[in-house]
Formats: C-alpha cells, sequence, structure tokens
C-alpha cells in the first residue's frame, strides 16, 4: 500500500504493523501526497513555505479525487480498506475547509466536487485510451491480434470480466448483458493491422482512440444532485480498456520483479533517511542532510501545533517521504546505494538536492 510497508527493517529484522502505524500512522498514498505538495510543500516564495501554492479552497476541492483521511472512506469504497486516501493528517485542516467550501457554493456532490468527478473521468478516458494506444505501438498490446484471434480475445475477456467483478470500489453494478454489448463494440473498432508507423497503421489507431474517446464522453451531464453522470455503459467500455494494459503489461512478470525491486529501494532508503533526520534535527549529534531534506524536515517540524502527528519522529517521517516523493528514479537508487553499499561520499549534484 506504501512507502512504509515493508516486511523487514534495515536489520533485516520483521516491521510489525505496529511498528508502522507507531511511526507513521497515515503511511503513503499518492493522491494525499499530491494534496499535500500543492497545500503545504510546493512553495513559490520563500516567507508562503508553510502554505503551498496558496490555492483556493475549491480548486483544492477539484484535487481531492479521494475525500477523506485514511480509513473513512464511505460505505461503497470501503473496498479500498487502508489504499485510497486524499489527504493526510497533516493536512486535515485544508481538507476540511476545502470541502466545507465546496459544499457552501453548491459544487459537492454525494462524496467530492463536481470539479474532482470530471477530473477523475477525464483521468480514466486518457489512461483507458492513449495508453492503449502507446503500448499498441510499443507492440505490447496486440489489438490487431485480438480482433481475429478468439482464443486471445476470450483469453482477455475473461480476464476482464472477473477483475471487473471483484473491482474494490463498488458504486455502480456489473452487468453480464452490458459488458458482452460492449466488448463486441470496442473489438469491432480494434485496428485491423499491426502497427507499422506507416500512414495506414497511423489512421487506423487514429480511428480506434476518437470512436473510443466519442463513445466515453457522448451524453455526459451534471445531475440535479451535482453528480458527473455516467453509464453503466460507459463506465464498462472504459473498465474494459483498461484492462488491456493491465493484462498485457502492469501483470507481466518482467514489471512484476522490476517493481518490486523498486519498492525494496524505496524502503531502504526511507529507513535510512528517517534515522538521519532524527539524528540531525533532534539533537543527537550532527549529520548533515541534503538542503532540499533539510528544508521539508524543517517545515514538518513547524507544523506541530495542527498536523495530527504525536510526536517528532513522525514528522520527521513525514518529511522523509516528501523528500523520497522529490527525487527521480536514479537519484533515489544512487542515493540507496551510497548509503546500503559503501559507495562514494554524495557528489555536489545529489549533495545539493
Amino acid at each position: 500500500m506504501g512507502i512504509l510497508d515493508g516486511r523487514i527493517d534495515r536489520f533485516g529484522a520483521p516491521i510489525s504493523a505496529e511498528k508502522i502505524s507507531a511511526i507513521l500512522p497515515d503511511s503513503f498514498e499518492g493522491n494525499a501526497q499530491s494534496f499535500r505538495i500543492v497545500a503545504r510543500t510546493a512553495a513559490r516564495k520563500w516567507e508562503e513555505r508553510d502554505h503551498g501554492l496558496n490555492l483556493r479552497y475549491r480548486t483544492l476541492a477539484a484535487i481531492l479525487k479521494y475525500p477523506w483521511q485514511r480509513g473513512q472512506q464511505p460505505a461503497e469504497y470501503s473496498g479500498l480498506e487502508n489504499r485510497k486516501w486524499g489527504a493526510y493528517h497533516s493536512e486535515s485542516v485544508e481538507l476540511k475547509l476545502a470541502l466545507e467550501i465546496a459544499a457552501a457554493t453548491g459544487v459537492m456532490g454525494t462524496h467530492r466536487s463536481v470539479e474532482a468527478d470530471i477530473m477523475d473521468w477525464a483521468d480514466d478516458v486518457s489512461y483507458a485510451v492513449h495508453d492503449t494506444e502507446d503500448f499498441f505501438r510499443a507492440g505490447l498490446i496486440p489489438l490487431d491480434a485480438l480482433r481475429t484471434n478468439d482464443t486471445l480475445w476470450d483469453g482477455f475477456l475473461t480476464y476482464a470480466s472477473d477483475s471487473i467483478r471483484a473491482r474494490r470500489v463498488q458504486d455502480w453494478a456489473f452487468n453480464k448483458t452490458i459488458f458482452d454489448a460492449v466488448s463486441v463494440a470496442v473489438r469491432d473498432r480494434l485496428p485491423r493491422r499491426p502497427y507499422l508507423g506507416d500512414f495506414e497503421s497511423r489512421e487506423d489507431l487514429h480511428l480506434f482512440g476518437s470512436d473510443s474517446i466519442r463513445a466515453l464522453l457522448r451524453g455526459i451531464a451534471i445531475n440535479s444532485n451535482g453528480d458527473l453522470e455516467i453509464s453503466i455503459e460507459q463506465r464498462t467500455r472504459v473498465e474494459l480498456l483498461k484492462k488491456l494494459t493491465r493484462y498485457f503489461v502492469i501483470e507481466q512478470p518482467d514489471l512484476y520483479f522490476s517493481q518490486k525491486g523498486q519498492r525494496a529501494v524505496v524502503r531502504e532508503l526511507f529507513w535510512d533517511l528517517w534515522d538521519m533526520a532524527q539524528a540531525s534535527k533532534l539533537g543527537r549529534k550532527s549529520v548533515p542532510l541534503p538542503a532540499r531534506f533539510a528544508d521539508y524536515c524543517d517545515l514538518a517540524l513547524r507544523s506541530s501545533s495542527v498536523d495530527g502527528y504525536d510526536s517528532s519522529p513522525q514528522r520527521l517521517a513525514r518529511a522523509t517521504v516528501d523528500f523520497i516523493c522529490s527525487l527521480t528514479d536514479g537519484q533515489a537508487l544512487n542515493m540507496r546505494n551510497q548509503i546500503r553499499n559503501g559507495g562514494q561520499p554524495p557528489n555536489a549534484r545529489v549533495a545539493s538536492i
């Protein structure tokens, strides 16, 4: 679920759920991290560095895809358990005010603002269509073969049907009749030839993408409750297209092992940097920190009266997550190797991060 959910610590000992919660009870979540960045850490001016981008609360409400804190999701989102939430304890005030302003201005639907609904659907459409196009161009999703090969298509449909039925958020009902009709319509518009980069294959792929987007946007409206009204046919179509990427790309062994290794790097880096932050900021000894990391630590410690955390170590854990999220893959791997493998001391470029 998050950066802190490793099973061993930096000494190879098991890490219990109780230990993780004691360190940082709201762990890591990408949506909550994005909200924290714009609300708290991405300051445009030095003197405003405690206020993020200083956005209006209605704008913040539009960012909240999951407008609750960890474990506070509404009933139809209960399947997410502790997998998705929109704000950490440190941004509880901003979360509360953003939702209150959205409700007062009449743009709050059942759970989130209508702008957030629109953003979420636009994200789904973009992901479903354009990722499929990109991976077809790269030769990873065989759209042309799916159109003609019944065995390949049936295998994918079985996976997609089971996956959609088992989705964690049950805010619309799976309908087998609709699924069958949508799958026929989608298959009928798949490209007829492999992608070769020539005019004909580009045109064929463009028609597939255009038809898919039109079908997913047709007739969408805001209902009297302030919610975005999307038909089950459209929801089924977007899920079916998204499953193409998951089936042919994400759940393949090569990517799985690569991601597993990346998780190990991030977890190890977290424990080491968190120890360094405590040594540097809580007065045990002088430990030099990268400049940006030191700034994040100072910001977290300054917000102690309103951040919802119980201790300075927890606040420094949040700052450690902030810093790791600011690194590129290469920077994170380089820093972890320097700490763990006795590498060369950080050069000026890394030390100035």
